[in-house]
Order: C-alpha cells, then sequence, then structure tokens
C-alpha cells in the first residue's frame, strides 16, 4: 500500500495539486498564520509541491482601505526566512482577496 501512496502523491504533485504532506502543510500554514500582520486577514491559501519546488499562494483581505506594501513584503519575506531551511525552493506569492 505505501507504494501506492507514493505514486499517487506523484501523480497529484505532477498535475499541480496540492501538497499532500500533512505535516509540511501544517508547518507552512503554522508560519503563515502566526505572521500575518494585524491589518490583514487571511481567507485561505493553496501549497502545492512540484519535484523539490514548493509555491505558496495566500488568499489575503485588508482589514483596513489603505495597505503599506513594505507590510506585505516583509509578510512574504518573513514566511521565506522561516521556511527556507526546510523548504529551500520555495515561492510565496500574496492575492488580495
Amino acid at each position: 500500500c505505501f507504494p501506492f501512496k507514493i505514486k499517487k502523491e506523484g501523480f497529484i504533485e505532477l498535475g499541480g495539486g496540492v501538497l499532500q504532506d500533512e505535516d509540511v502543510k501544517n508547518e507552512i500554514e503554522l508560519v503563515v498564520e502566526n505572521n500575518l500582520p494585524k491589518d490583514l486577514a487571511e481567507q485561505k491559501n493553496y501549497i502545492s509541491k512540484l519535484g523539490s519546488s514548493y509555491l505558496i499562494v495566500i488568499y489575503i483581505k485588508p482589514l483596513k482601505k489603505e495597505i503599506n506594501v513594505a507590510v506585505i513584503e516583509t509578510y512574504k519575506n518573513t514566511i521565506i526566512e522561516k521556511l527556507k531551511y526546510n523548504l529551500p525552493n520555495l515561492q510565496v506569492e500574496i492575492i488580495f482577496d
């Protein structure tokens, strides 16, 4: 059963599906949530893996009419900094929802 699971996860990854490793997914989600600036609300996120590359797309909603771009850039860089040792090939995208 274990080899089938590995093959299944590989096919999902190749197809651009969501990350299948729950431990890594939980680690990423904790970093995303715990570093969210107070003026933003996370709506949802999408985490995928292709080979050794990870893509995190974070959909956020501003709680104020104006938001400083530096705050968004700092948030993105903080996520990358905290995850780069375990996920060296990481791309983070932030989308306003």
